[in-house]
C-alpha cells in the first residue's frame, strides 16, 4: 500500500513538473536550416528554417566556377534563390550561411542528369 502511494505521489509530481516546464517554454527548439533544390533548370533552390528575416548569403561552386546569391528569409525563415547560368550537371557544392548563424549545405552529384 506504502509503494502505490509512493508511485502515485511520484507521478503525480512529475506530471505538475512537465505541465509547469510545458508553460515556460511552449514552442519546441527549432530544428536545424534546410536546403534544397526546387528545381534544376534553372537551378532554384530552397531554404527553410532559417532564422526569421535572416540575411542569407547562397554560394553554389562547381568545376566551372562559383556564384554567389544574398537573400533575405521569411517571417518563417524560408526563402528561394535563382542561379541562372549554373549546370547542375556539372555536380555542385552549395552553402547557406546567415548572418545570425544558421548554416545547411547541399552536394548535388552530376549523376542526377545521367549519362550521355
Amino acid at each position: 500500500m506504502r509503494t502505490a502511494a509512493a508511485l502515485a505521489a511520484l507521478l503525480a509530481a512529475t506530471a505538475a513538473a512537465s505541465t509547469s516546464s510545458g508553460a515556460e517554454n511552449p514552442l519546441p527548439k527549432p530544428s536545424r536550416p534546410t536546403l534544397l533544390p526546387a528545381s534544376l533548370q534553372p537551378l532554384k533552390l530552397k531554404g527553410a528554417r532559417f532564422a526569421p528575416r535572416e540575411r542569407v548569403r547562397v554560394t553554389v561552386e562547381s568545376l566551372r566556377g562559383s556564384a554567389t546569391r544574398q537573400v533575405r528569409a521569411s517571417a518563417n525563415g524560408s526563402f528561394v534563390v535563382s542561379f541562372s547560368g549554373v549546370n547542375p550537371c556539372d555536380g555542385l557544392s552549395v552553402r547557406a550561411a546567415g548572418e545570425r548563424g544558421s548554416r545547411a549545405s547541399l552536394q548535388l552529384a552530376s549523376a542526377l542528369c545521367g549519362i550521355p
